[in-house]
């Protein structure tokens, strides 16, 4: 088994918590604010991996945002204190706000220019 691999510990429980901004999507109408939450929430509280669950949720959840033309307003001490918070037991709808309450749209990026 590779090293990464023996990172995961559980595979539906990883499948589960990725599957969460569409299902908040398509049955809740959820927005954006609330789809990225659900993906944090449910990475964080599901402890799919062996360590770095935290870590994992937070950087899958910017990348999510990012991809989705967005970005969180928190600095990095304030990420941090959210996911003790969420650790601590904060909900769905607490991280929702949270998020909705800091969320920044991002202009989108022109793919026609090189860097």
């Amino acid at each position: 088994m590779s090293a990464a691999r023996d990172q995961l510990r559980n595979p539906a429980a990883l499948e589960s918590a990725l599957a969460r901004p569409k299902h908040a999507a398509g049955y809740a109408d959820a927005d954006i604010a609330e789809q990225a939450a659900t993906l944090l929430w449910g990475i964080a509280e599901n402890q799919p991996f062996v360590d770095g669950n935290k870590r994992i949720a937070l950087v899958v959840t910017l990348t999510f945002l990012e991809l989705n033309g967005c970005t969180v307003d928190l600095s990095e001490d304030e990420r941090v204190e959210l996911m003790y918070e969420i650790a601590e037991g904060l909900t769905v709808e607490g991280v929702t706000k949270r998020i909705r309450a800091h969320l920044v749209a991002r202009p989108p990026i022109d793919e026609s220019e090189p860097e």
